[in-house]
């Protein structure tokens, strides 16, 4: 079912995805290969028919009470309001298979972001006002082509009714937050994962891991100055203090993003594995080692544990 809004039409992500399965130049084929096997683990297991229908029902009551507002005042994102942007939106969706959704720039956003929303029958894109000024356009297709990953891999439903749930639960004294956390904490290691396979999507979509890194240092820092700080020893002692420290390990545990520094270790890692070549059709320079698919496993499992 077409989405039609001031006068366009938008192609469902459903009606999109049976020609893209056969469409060898975009990556929609091999999601479920670059995603993290976790991920797409979970992903294959909620395919079923009738969970999706279940699910998307209830998400599209969501985004009314969530995100009604942001989109239905947001300025459309088209070749007319915003050329450059809605290339690399086009560029994104193309690389990763999928049908353009409906994007809108809002200045209802706090700060450097931009969330995908909706089902996959009806598709949303909203980025911050702040983030078309203060990112590059090599940024922003990170920062697009990471949402985009996220519609490709239908991991949007899933995550916008975990989030309710946990809103649900504050309403019931003492026992509400418990039985929340019950259901929660898995899906919570879930989204972890879930955000490392939409990171690869937006480095395949920038095809450059530095760029994809200062993006995601500029969502950490927001309005900081981040162009001068050495991603590489941040990286370090970062990883570092929470190693040796344990700080905010707890916290951490309940968190459905992975903390950043781990966020920007996994690119690196995925940027030199063989996995990435094999998605990308690179070829491998001679005498250049790169990661096994059970090592680079191993070692992204290892970046995100949280309790040892």
């Amino acid at each position: 079912m077409n989405l039609n809004f001031n006068n366009k039409s938008y192609p469902s992500l459903a009606e999109f995805i049976q020609a893209e399965r056969e469409n060898t130049g975009s990556l929609y084929g091999k999601r479920m290969e670059f995603a993290h096997n976790i991920d797409s683990t979970v992903i294959k297991a909620l395919e079923a028919t009738h969970v999706q229908k279940a699910m998307n029902k209830l998400a599209d009551l969501l985004v009314n009470l969530q995100s009604g507002t942001e989109i239905s005042s947001g300025i459309v994102i088209d070749a007319n309001n915003f050329p450059e942007i809605y290339g690399i939106l086009r560029h994104c969706c193309k690389t990763l298979g999928i049908s353009i959704p409906h994007g809108v720039v809002s200045s209802r956003m706090p700060g450097i972001n931009a969330y995908a929303s909706g089902t996959v029958d009806n598709p949303y894109l909203l980025i911050s006002d702040l983030s078309t000024h203060l990112l590059t356009k090599e940024e922003l297709t990170f920062i697009i082509g990471h949402e985009c990953g996220h519609l490709a891999m239908e991991h949007l439903v899933y995550h916008m009714i975990g989030r309710q749930l946990t809103q649900l639960g504050q309403l019931v004294p003492v026992i509400g937050p418990m039985l929340v956390q019950v259901v929660n904490l898995p899906l919570a290691t879930w989204s972890r994962y879930s955000e490392i396979t939409a990171d690869r999507a937006g480095f395949l979509c920038c095809g450059d891991l530095r760029t994809a890194q200062r993006a995601l240092m500029k969502l950490e820092s927001s309005f900081a100055n981040v162009s001068n700080v050495d991603l590489d020893t941040y990286i370090d002692q970062s990883l570092e203090s929470l190693e040796n420290m344990k700080l905010g390990a707890m916290q951490e545990y309940l968190l459905d993003h992975p903390l950043t520094p781990k966020r920007l270790k996994a690119l690196q890692y995925f940027n030199e594995s063989e996995l990435y070549y094999r998605v990308t059709g690179k070829e491998v320079l001679p005498g250049v080692n790169l990661l096994p698919d059970s090592v680079l496993k191993e070692k992204i499992d290892e970046l995100l544990t949280v309790l040892k």
